[in-house]
C-alpha cells in the first residue's frame, strides 16, 4: 500500500515535479518539439500552458478570426469532421493572407523600380550637366 494512492486523494508530488518529470520522458529534442512519445493530452496541456504565459485566449481569437467555436462535447466522428472544417478554414485564411501579401509586394517592388528609375535618370541629367558647366534650374528639374 506504500506506493499506492487512495482514490479521491490528490497526489503529494508538485506540479514541478511533474513537469519535470514528463520533459525528462517526453524524449523531445528541442523546446517546443513534441515528441511520439508524448500523449494528446499532454500536448493539449503544454498547448494551453503556452497559450496561458503569452495571454492568448481563443475566444479571442476565434471572435478575431470569425470562427465558430468547436463543441468540446462532440466526440469520435462528429469532432473529427469539424475539427477537418476548421481547419479547411484556417487554410483558406492563410492562402488568402498569402496571396494579398504577395500581390503588396509586387506593389512595392514596381514603385521601388519606377523610383530608381527616376533617380538614375535624375543623377545621369545632372552629371551631364555639372560636366558641361550649365547648371539645371529649378524648371528644368521638375520637367525631368
Amino acid at each position: 500500500m506504500g506506493g499506492e494512492r487512495r482514490p479521491g486523494r490528490p497526489s503529494r508530488r508538485t506540479l514541478e515535479d511533474e513537469a519535470h518529470d514528463s520533459d525528462e520522458e517526453s524524449g523531445s529534442d528541442a523546446d517546443g518539439c513534441p515528441s511520439p512519445k508524448d500523449s494528446m493530452h499532454a500536448l493539449k496541456m503544454r498547448m494551453q500552458q503556452k497559450m496561458e504565459t503569452e495571454n492568448i485566449c481563443m475566444a479571442d481569437v476565434e471572435k478575431e478570426f470569425e470562427l465558430t467555436p468547436i463543441d468540446d462535447s462532440l466526440t469520435g466522428e462528429a469532432l473529427i469532421a469539424q475539427l477537418q472544417d476548421r481547419l479547411q478554414e484556417l487554410r483558406d485564411m492563410y492562402h488568402n493572407v498569402r496571396s494579398e501579401q504577395a500581390q503588396l509586394d509586387r506593389r512595392w517592388r514596381k514603385t521601388n523600380e519606377k523610383r530608381s528609375i527616376v533617380f538614375i535618370f535624375f543623377f545621369t541629367a545632372l552629371s551631364i550637366s555639372i560636366k558641361n558647366g550649365a547648371g539645371i534650374s529649378k524648371e528644368k528639374l521638375y520637367s525631368i
